[in-house]
């Protein structure tokens, strides 16, 4: 065991420095010695006294001014002279014909190409990043992982060139997930856009359907511009089969059109045409009421979209049954479109008088113009005795007595 310490001696007493020399003294100056006394200033002598002003001498009076003389009175302006009459317009000169355009010059030689700049100096480096994980898992997504300037693990998904699995589609998409337009560009020229709202374009920015195709105008002959130029069937629209619209396109062929908004749509051939006629005759009519000739009705369809316009021509023959002379019948022949007549023609009235003690027979002839909507219609001829004192057969067989009757329509769209 190590002892106890013992107690520090005092500190020594400092010794002395050695004696410094002392400095010889300066001399005392000597005292300055004493002014004489200034002597006393003498007195100023008196000033003169100053003589008396004299007086002024009294100012000359004024001489009173002349009277001014009168203003002589202004003359009268003289009339302003008649204005005379502007001249005719003088015919523009014929315009001289325009010079043939001159033969274009030669394309001059290419610059010399001037020198190239100086780089600019190069920024201060960063501190950079030390990657010690990078991989791609088999959906596609990416995981990197850092671990300079700070700790980073990172996992985003993308699309790869060779395809992508394990996707889910509520989840992985192509497109944006803001209210952002996202376009499609090939040669870094854009060829195809899917609006925010949803609608798609192709050849134009600003689709106002759900798929609108946009081109130059055409300088070819033929309907519309060069928007879809389809040299085989590639497009196919569903519902615009004979078996989503319900209509025989064996029996009256359909077509695809534009309506007036640029809409594509079902529709018929531009012209169509239906024939019908009466299958009997109306024997011994007295009834007033406008009655369906047999056979003598047209069902039609018009497509969605379209409007129909409708010429309709008939004719039916009448015979008086009675053979007294003098005997006669008013019978009217009526064209009805969905079980309605027409507004306005449509009808006619023939009167048939027995001249002798046979029967007599006439035609009645019948036409009219109207328009259909889209949709499903119904065309008729139907027939009345109006008045008379006999009865009459209406239709029959045109090889004994009158024509049976006859309705032709031409629908134009």
């Amino acid at each position: 065991i190590q002892g106890v310490a013992g107690p520090t001696g005092a500190q020594g007493a400092t010794g002395n420095n050695g004696v410094t020399g002392a400095v010889g003294a300066t001399g005392a100056t000597g005292a300055q010695g004493p002014i004489g006394p200034t002597g006393a200033n003498g007195n100023n002598g008196a000033t003169g006294a100053v003589g008396a002003t004299g007086s002024t001498g009294a100012t000359g009076a004024t001489g009173a001014t002349g009277t001014q003389g009168l203003q002589g009175n202004t003359g009268a302006t003289g009339a302003q002279g008649i204005q005379g009459n502007t001249g005719a317009t003088g015919t523009n000169g014929v315009t001289g014909a325009t010079g043939a355009q001159g033969i274009q010059g030669l394309q001059g030689s290419t610059g010399v190409s001037g020198a190239q700049g100086l780089t600019g100096l190069a920024g201060p480096t960063g501190p950079g990043w030390i990657i010690s994980n990078l991989a791609y898992n088999a959906d596609g997504s990416l995981n990197l992982a850092t671990t300079s300037p700070q700790n980073l693990t990172t996992t985003s998904k993308s699309w790869l060139l060779s395809g992508n699995s394990s996707t889910a589609p509520s989840t992985d998409f192509i497109g944006t997930t803001d209210n952002q337009d996202w376009v499609i560009r090939t040669n870094n020229l854009e060829r195809a856009r899917v609006l925010s709202s949803g609608n798609v374009g192709i050849g134009t920015v600003t689709a106002t359907r759900k798929l609108e195709i946009g081109g130059p105008a055409s300088t070819n002959v033929g309907v519309g511009g060069s928007a879809i130029t389809i040299f085989n069937p590639t497009i196919r629209v569903g519902g615009l089969s004979s078996a989503s619209t319900g209509i025989n396109t064996n029996a009256y062929p359909m077509q695809v059109g534009a309506d007036a908004n640029g809409d594509l749509t079902l529709m018929g051939s531009r012209t169509q045409y239906f024939y019908v006629a009466s299958t009997a005759s109306r024997a011994s009519v007295t009834s007033t009421v406008p009655t369906l000739q047999p056979g003598m009705s047209i069902n039609l369809t018009v497509p969605a979209g379209q409007t129909a316009r409708v010429y309709a021509n008939a004719t039916i023959g009448a015979l008086n049954t009675l053979l007294t002379a003098g005997n006669f019948s008013t019978v009217d022949a009526v064209i009805f479109v969905d079980g309605a007549f027409l507004p306005a023609g449509g009808w006619n009235r023939q009167t048939t008088v027995n001249h002798g003690t046979g029967n007599s027979m006439s035609v009645i002839a019948v036409q009219g113009f109207f328009t259909l909507t889209a949709g499903n219609h119904t065309v008729e001829l139907r027939a009345n005795r109006n008045s008379g004192n006999t009865p009459v057969n209406i239709g029959g067989n045109a090889s004994t007595d009158v024509n049976p009757g006859e309705l032709t329509l031409t629908v134009i769209y």
